[in-house]
C-alpha cells in the first residue's frame, strides 16, 4: 500500500483577493484575474445560477470541484476536468459566465 500526502502550512502572511464580475455582452469572455501572487485556493460562486467551483493547488488547468443547485433543495457535486478554473502563476482564469450572471470569487495564497 502506498500513501501520498501533501501539506502546505500557512505562512506568516496569507494573501487574499476577492472580487466580483458581471458582463452584459451576449457572449461574455472568461474573466482573467491578475492577482500579484500565486494562489493555493480559488473559489468562484455564480450567484445567478447557484454553482460553486473550487480549485486547490496541484489541480490541473480547467479543473475544479463543482457543486450545483439541481432544484428542490438538491445539489450535485462533481469533479471537472474541463470548464473549471485555471491558475497560471498570479493569473486566474474563471469559466465564462452566461450574459448578466454575477460571479463572486476569492483567491488565497
Amino acid at each position: 500500500m502506498a500513501i501520498t500526502e501533501t501539506q502546505n502550512n500557512a505562512v506568516e502572511i496569507t494573501r487574499i483577493a476577492t472580487g466580483s464580475y458581471t458582463d452584459d455582452a451576449a457572449s461574455p469572455a472568461a474573466p482573467e484575474l491578475t492577482l500579484g501572487f500565486t494562489p493555493k485556493y480559488v473559489k468562484m460562486i455564480n450567484e445567478t445560477t447557484l454553482v460553486i467551483q473550487e480549485w486547490f493547488g496541484g489541480m490541473g488547468d480547467a479543473d475544479a470541484f463543482q457543486t450545483a443547485d439541481t432544484g428542490l433543495g438538491a445539489t450535485d457535486l462533481s469533479k471537472l476536468t474541463s470548464g473549471g478554473i485555471t491558475v497560471s502563476g498570479g493569473t486566474v482564469t474563471l469559466p465564462a459566465p452566461a450574459q448578466n450572471n454575477v460571479l463572486r470569487w476569492v483567491a488565497m495564497g
